[in-house]
């Protein structure tokens, strides 16, 4: 959070005069957002308060400089250099996570991981998690930079063969994480960009070889005994549907329900300490904002959320779909509103707090809409998709 939000401050004090109207209203909105947390929490603080209690209470504003900050890069940088890049760290990421297989890098790989391999319960070694520390948001992760290199595919800017190998070993990485809800999401997301950009003949191709892929891992699930731990994380499903992570987070969202009901609508305050002498981790980001915070957390949460669906659905009136911020925004909107439930793309430290920097990186020029219609006309050469080249 410290590096993230120290580099954010340095780019707005070198840029900031580069600054919009529509991004100084979401650091404005975002301001408030943390001024109502803060009250929250002067009226629920007790004896066991932590300083992570009122760090909760910037997150608002932190995200908002870092959103500011990928605002301002996206006016340095073209999304074709951006997807370079991702493809590239989603490529290098799998291949590191394939050294948890090799114990001389154990030392090595262990600096990321959730639990070490010398743990008496490494559940969490043998699945892939890159450098982000948990599966579950590795893969969540991975299903965008999936649809990254699909968005290269449809443009003809990757070759097929190239696709399908950089494709295929990119879904090893997302199926060797473990993460149900990524395959969940990876399904969904797929889903919907077909039906968005149904003119293409290439995505009734992806169709088919994605469909083909899942009845295949299907039915490794049902048939085939293997001692990867992430396979026997998804045979678990099978085993016990209601069981591990999922009850618990379906009681986040039964406790949700419980706390407005009673009458907590501004919440019970930040209190990790309570909360996890009372409940043990958070799963769900509802919960996260609902529980803290009451309706003004799940208002300033949805915010963010509208936000994605504004540019989503502006990109889709408008006929710009072949471009980086569609999916990011496709992709973004499911995580939100479906992953939202179990991890969230949102709150993970150890991603560096990417989600905010691409949202703002994505959506520059997307927001104003005045000054890139006079932008477009006067230079057309250098805007493709009615955004940045």
């Amino acid at each position: 959070m410290i590096i993230s939000l120290l580099v954010s401050c340095m780019l707005i004090l070198v840029y900031g005069n580069r600054i919009s109207k529509s991004t100084f209203f979401f650091l404005l909105v975002n301001l408030v957002f943390t001024l109502l947390f803060i009250l929250i929490l002067i009226f629920s603080v007790d004896a066991d308060f932590l300083l992570k209690d009122f760090v909760e209470c910037l997150k608002p504003t932190i995200y908002a400089l870092i959103f500011i900050s990928g605002w301002l890069l996206s006016k340095r940088y073209s999304q074709d250099q951006a997807v370079r890049f991702i493809l590239i760290a989603g490529v290098l990421s799998v291949l590191f996570s394939y050294l948890v297989f090799y114990p001389a890098a154990y030392p090595l790989v262990d600096l990321y991981k959730a639990r070490q391999s010398t743990a008496e319960n490494p559940f969490h070694f043998f699945r892939f998690s890159g450098t982000l520390g948990y599966p579950g948001g590795f893969g969540y992760w991975l299903v965008f930079v999936m649809q990254v290199s699909l968005l290269q595919l449809y443009r003809g800017v990757t070759a097929k063969k190239l696709f399908l190998l950089q494709y295929g070993f990119l879904l090893s990485g997302l199926i060797l994480s473990g993460s149900r809800g990524a395959l969940l999401i990876y399904i969904i997301v797929n889903l919907m960009t077909v039906v968005s950009i149904p003119r293409h003949r290439v995505s009734w191709v992806v169709t088919f070889f994605i469909f083909w892929g899942l009845v295949l891992f299907l039915g490794l699930l049902f048939f085939i005994d293997v001692e990867l731990q992430a396979i026997k994380h998804f045979q678990a499903v099978l085993d016990a549907p209601s069981g591990g992570t999922f009850q618990h987070r379906a009681s986040e969202l039964q406790g949700l329900i419980l706390s407005l009901s009673q009458g907590y609508l501004l919440g019970h305050g930040p209190s990790n300490s309570e909360i996890l002498d009372a409940h043990g981790p958070i799963e769900s980001v509802y919960y996260f904002y609902g529980y803290k915070f009451g309706l003004v957390g799940l208002v300033c949460y949805f915010f963010w959320v509208s936000l994605v669906a504004f540019i989503y659905f502006r990109l889709i009136i408008a006929n710009q779909k072949l471009n980086l911020t569609f999916f990011f925004c496709l992709w973004a909107l499911i995580n939100m509103v479906v992953a939202g439930v179990s991890n969230s793309i949102t709150e993970e430290y150890k991603s560096f707090y990417m989600f905010f920097l691409l949202l703002g990186f994505t959506s520059g020029g997307i927001l104003d809409s005045s000054s890139m219609q006079s932008k477009r006309q006067s230079n057309p050469i250098l805007y493709k998709d009615g955004i940045p080249r």
